[in-house]
């Protein structure tokens, strides 16, 4: 089947793209987990690179990396762990860093490998980052004071705390720049190969991000609630605030606690306290002793106490967030607002997911052949680009439904005037209705571009007409309408517009012959008006396939438009 994807080929690749980096993400970070291996962000992003600099190689598309950045990063929010929003903040940077870098300098080794190095140099800063954020720059103080009493208590003369980080920046972007060269010759590698032969991914259905949330009332406003109180928490903390601060900063604490249950369960896990517990103590206990003898100190433990309340407060507010961009109304907002292509291609990465993560060799394997490995990765991308073509090929049958009377044909008038403002070609005819003393008395067939109107359809009989029903229908103008539509040369940029289908075609009458044939010529688009019970009989009776219905109550002009565009 040829055509277009709904999707658009960049998009399409970016779902192929993001769903193996996510699958790819899951295994090396297994593999890095089991070794227990220091520095683990860092080699997970360079994992990462090498991953995306063999795609470069694979699909050199403009945007490709950025788009597949999103589509990771959403997936990543169904992750079990309550802390997306790191993971998610960090795949989308990386993918912005090395597009940004692509974009600039274009896509030769040298601007791949600086594009490596700052993306693998984005997880220290990110670390950075965090850890400001969580616990305010007074981290700064007690690194200065540990990393002094560390020196003096083993009176070995080291390198000063501005060094040493200038060295881990240093090792951060070589890491990075070898895994982008590494990647960016097994793709080429693969592509001198001629591929590698893999069978047909089994596609999950029904998945998708925004699950996972049925038992959770749907509120969008939450969003910014959420937002706002936190940042308004945090504020009153900065400003020293502590009457406000602490019990409102409480009280949003229980009250997400209380409300997103489930995913706050997922936080009581020792480890998490007990680094809150070690930044307290170290707090309590060094800031006022790198230059004296080992004591305790007050100011320390209020300065750690006050970190670890700041932490809490943010930890549970990802939490929350976390939540609610699950929530079904979230994606009903994508859909419908300019975003649907990043909601679709998403979902079809979830589709693939399963088998993706499925089909990957154990984490032993990583180190043994890491070329094989990215090949197979790399021959399951175009495999499952295939199948994605194959299985969400563009529509080519648009339908405007709603109940009688409702104002469809109206609704279709409003969308062509976009359509024209917008130069989107689109040819055909509308049926309006005709009154007589605000008696409908028929309807009259107006012919579009060239302006033509002929008398369609009139109350009782009319001789040389045909009857149906309580209406007799004008020959000429079926004869008109249906010459208007056939003999269009094949042309996907223009859409013929049928208004409308009903019971006459369903009966094999109408304008059934000149749709029939439309159908048969593969890149013929059509936009029918259908009455919303007569739609699943007009799609069973024409076997029309790759069909998207818009219903003039839970859509608007413009936003059929974008679905059109």
């Amino acid at each position: 089947m040829t055509g277009k994807s709904v999707y658009g080929e960049v998009w399409l690749k970016a779902a192929v793209v993001g769903s193996s980096w996510a699958s790819f993400e899951i295994i090396v970070g297994s593999f890095l987990h089991n070794l227990r291996l220091p520095f683990a962000g860092m080699l997970l992003s360079a994992a990462s690179v090498l991953l995306l600099a063999a795609f470069i190689r694979l699909w050199p598309l403009r945007g490709l990396i950025i788009r597949a950045g999103l589509v990771c990063a959403l997936m990543k929010s169904i992750s079990p762990s309550a802390l997306v929003f790191g993971p998610m903040i960090g795949i989308t940077t990386e993918a912005m860093i090395m597009e940004l870098v692509l974009l600039i300098f274009g896509r030769n080794l040298i601007a791949i490998s600086l594009a490596g190095g700052l993306a693998v140099l984005w997880a220290l800063a990110q670390k950075l980052l965090n850890l400001f954020v969580l616990y305010g720059f007074n981290l700064i103080e007690i690194a200065e004071s540990f990393y002094a009493y560390l020196i003096k208590i083993s009176g070995i003369k080291a390198l000063s705390l501005v060094e040493l980080f200038y060295v881990i920046v240093v090792i951060y972007l070589l890491l990075g720049m070898v895994a982008a060269l590494a990647g960016s010759f097994i793709g080429k590698s693969y592509l001198k190969n001629g591929g590698v032969e893999t069978k047909s991914i089994d596609l999950a259905k029904d998945a998708g991000f925004a699950g996972g949330q049925k038992n959770l009332q749907a509120q969008l406003m939450l969003l910014p609630v959420l937002l706002l109180s936190a940042a308004g928490v945090l504020l009153a903390l900065n400003f020293r605030l502590y009457i406000l601060a602490l019990p409102a900063g409480f009280v949003f604490i229980v009250w997400i606690a209380l409300r997103y249950r489930q995913a706050v369960r997922r936080l009581l896990k020792p480890a998490v306290w007990l680094q809150f517990l070690l930044i307290t103590l170290v707090a309590s206990l060094l800031l006022e002793s790198a230059n004296q003898d080992f004591e305790f100190s007050l100011k320390g433990l209020w300065l750690g106490a006050e970190m670890v309340f700041r932490a809490v407060l943010l930890i549970f507010s990802f939490t929350a967030l976390a939540a609610e961009l699950r929530n079904p109304v979230l994606k009903a907002v994508l859909q419908r607002h300019g975003l649907s292509r990043l909601y679709g291609a998403t979902s079809l990465a979830f589709s693939a997911l399963p088998a993706l993560i499925g089909e990957l060799p154990k984490w032993k394997d990583l180190l043994r052949n890491p070329q094989q490995l990215l090949w197979q990765v790399l021959g399951r991308s175009e495999q499952l680009l295939k199948q994605f073509l194959k299985e969400n090929q563009a529509f080519n049958v648009v339908i405007i439904t709603g109940e009688v009377h409702q104002g469809k044909t109206t609704f279709l008038s409003q969308l062509l005037d976009l359509m024209q403002q917008n130069n989107i070609a689109a040819k055909g005819f509308l049926a309006r209705a005709r009154f007589e003393n605000d008696i409908q008395t028929g309807y009259d067939l107006h012919l579009f571009p060239s302006g033509t109107k002929l008398p369609l359809a009139r109350t009782g009989t009319v001789d040389g007409w045909v009857g149906f029903r309580r209406f007799s229908f004008n020959p000429e103008a079926f004869a008109a309408g249906s010459a208007l539509l056939t003999n269009s040369s094949p042309n996907s940029d223009c859409w013929l517009v049928v208004d409308e289908l009903g019971p006459m075609e369903l009966e094999g009458i109408g304008w059934y012959d000149a749709v029939s044939l439309l159908l048969t010529k593969e890149h013929m688009r059509m936009i029918w008006v259908v009455r919303k019970n007569l739609v699943p009989a007009m799609l069973t009776h024409f076997a029309a396939e790759r069909v998207l219905t818009i219903d003039i109550r839970q859509h608007t002009a413009d936003e059929a438009l974008e679905m059109l565009k």
